[in-house]
């Protein structure tokens, strides 16, 4: 596998710079945005044995967060969410369009309607084999090399060969790897930046590149910051109406008071979030109190209904009480009557010697 060779490859490349001044030449300082999206990944797929290579030496050399907050629970709509997705409107094609950015989406699940996100000025390429997604995808880049590339991959790990069961995620991993290779060689790696993430409940975010901090671990996130970075990294501004903050602890300051500067605006982007969050919170509240009042009357109604059932179940006992009483008072009347004509008939039949 060629996996090891290459990370030795990036690591030298980024210790010493070999190569910058070519790429710088060859790519005229452009900036590219590389998001991979994969599908059911999670943070707690990077721990054990089983943990994807290429995606852990991301992480090792990047900078990553403990616990990041997803943006949906549907995978296409986490997905568009990545593009600024707002009232079924994407916000981001357009913004990249404008500053005359090329955009491309390179769909692994081939759901995602092309056509749709031509309106956005968007380029797109989809298989539902990731393996021949990538293919494509290395096929046709060098023609028209987007700066803003987003990719969804699905496939989880190739079938158990002779060395034993095949790692977690690694026909995803894979893509990745080759991805990495790929700007290896074109020299576009060094003026690249990487993210990583999935669609699930704890997803990891990872993000790699020049553009991109010391290696380290922040504690928190949420998915839809991605978008303000990136716009944040090309350098254009955020669109209307995104929710979302950028991340400045992960990008680089030339001096300290940018440094602080950037700090101060994640510190009030954060503190606007707990806002949010705040505000979301006493809804929540305001709505369990009606939901406990509401409980609260619905016992009450209960109670109610079980003392009239109660008592139409009393009402029904002695009901069936005075039946039986009514059957058994019948049943002697019968009797007596009975009784009554064959004593009357002996007693006629004796007398008036009736009914010989």
């Amino acid at each position: 596998m060629f996996r090891k060779f290459f990370w030795v490859i990036l690591i030298i490349m980024l210790i010493t710079g070999v190569g910058r001044a070519q790429a710088a030449e060859k790519n005229g300082n452009k900036e590219y945005i590389f998001v991979i999206y994969v599908h059911r990944l999670q943070a707690s797929d990077f721990t054990g044995p089983k943990a994807p290579p290429n995606m852990t030496e991301l992480k090792k050399h990047g900078v990553s967060y403990r616990h990041v907050a997803p943006l949906a629970a549907d995978p296409k709509d986490s997905l568009l969410g990545l593009l600024g997705r707002k009232n079924n409107q994407l916000l981001l094609p357009p913004a990249l369009a404008k500053n005359d950015i090329d955009s491309l989406l390179v769909d692994g699940s081939d759901t995602v309607a092309g056509e749709w996100l031509q309106k956005y000025g968007m380029d797109f390429i989809a298989e539902k084999s990731d393996a021949l997604l990538m293919d494509k995808f290395l096929a046709t880049y060098n023609r028209k090399p987007s700066r803003f590339v987003l990719f969804y991959l699905d496939d989880t790990s190739e079938a158990a060969g002779e060395k034993g069961a095949a790692q977690q995620w690694s026909v995803a991993d894979n893509q990745l790897g080759r991805l990495v290779n790929y700007l290896i060689r074109s020299g576009k790696l060094q003026h690249s930046t990487i993210f990583l993430t999935g669609g699930s409940q704890d997803p990891p975010l990872i993000m790699y590149g020049n553009n991109i901090v010391a290696p380290g671990t922040y504690f928190y996130c949420h998915q839809q910051d991605i978008v303000p970075t990136i716009c944040s990294l090309l350098g254009i501004d955020t669109p209307t109406g995104l929710v979302g903050n950028v991340m400045y602890e992960c990008l680089p300051a030339s001096t300290l008071n940018d440094y602080i500067v950037n700090l101060k605006k994640r510190i009030v982007g954060l503190q606007q979030e707990c806002l949010s969050l705040y505000r979301e919170l006493a809804i929540a509240e305001r709505e369990k109190q009606l939901v406990d009042k509401q409980k609260h009357l619905v016992e009450k109604e209960r109670k109610i209904f079980r003392g009239t059932l109660a008592q139409q179940e009393k009402e029904l006992e002695q009901l069936k009480k005075r039946i039986k009483l009514q059957k058994a008072l019948t049943v002697t009347i019968v009797l007596l009557m009975g009784f009554g004509y064959v004593v009357e008939y002996k007693i006629l039949r004796k007398k008036f010697l009736l009914f010989p």
